[in-house]
């Protein structure tokens, strides 16, 4: 059952003593960029392979990109790509991008809302697909490291990391909430059994299938109203 309703989603917040969050299309916006750096990558096989780089990155948003270096060689190039290849493509991926995810505009309401919630009184973390090294510099960079207890990348999975905060904090899966705006976002709370927040309209059409509670924000101006009207 899927709920568009921000004050029902803020009183659930406040019951809550986790907040996990995804990094790319929830707290900044940079799906795109990364969708740049994809096509920059593969724009040497033609225009096709990278359109179809690009239909897929944008689809499948919480993939880790050494999973997606090797779908798309296996898939789009019919070609096998070995470990040290893929490396050197993050390589190049993360030359491409990590300037320009640092100088990202946030999605609207962001820090507003971690400020809120994430400096005192709740635990806040971030559960990526971005290499762990990588996203914790972005974060650090943006300035916004202060509202994290902990920070999370691949290569573990999404599902992983999801398990792992709930075990390192001696929490229950009922204790928190996951903030996403892909499907291996949605189906890494699934997995875990956390209830989850869609962000942002790519998701919709994951939400609207699912026969899961879930929730939905278009971004966090909406919950940061409520609790403005809320005195």
């Amino acid at each position: 059952m899927l709920i568009n309703n921000a004050v029902e989603l803020n009183k659930l917040i406040i019951e809550k003593s986790c907040l996990v969050f995804d990094f790319d299309g929830v707290i900044a916006d940079s799906v795109n960029i990364k969708g740049d750096a994809f096509s920059e990558l593969y724009k040497i096989y033609g225009n096709d392979i990278a359109k179809k780089v690009v239909q897929h990155h944008l689809k499948h948003g919480g993939m880790s990109r050494y999973d997606k270096f090797r779908y798309y060689h296996n898939n789009f190039l019919k070609e096998d790509v070995s470990e040290s290849e893929i490396q050197d493509l993050s390589d190049k991926f993360s030359n491409l991008v990590v300037k320009k995810v640092i100088d990202a505009n946030e999605i609207f309401g962001a820090e507003e809302f971690l400020n809120l919630h994430c400096l005192d009184n709740m635990l806040c973390t971030i559960n990526s697909a971005t290499p762990h090294d990588e996203i914790d510099f972005i974060v650090h960079k943006r300035g916004i490291k202060k509202y994290f207890a902990g920070i999370y990348g691949s290569p573990n999975s999404k599902t992983f990391n999801l398990q792992y905060i709930l075990k390192f904090n001696k929490l229950s899966p009922s204790d928190a909430l996951f903030f996403g705006d892909a499907h291996s976002d949605y189906q890494a709370a699934v997995d875990v059994g956390v209830t989850f927040v869609g962000v942002g309209k790519e998701i919709m059409p994951v939400l609207e299938k699912s026969d899961k509670v879930t929730y939905y924000i278009d971004d966090f101006i909406s919950l940061l109203n409520i609790i403005e009207q809320q005195g």
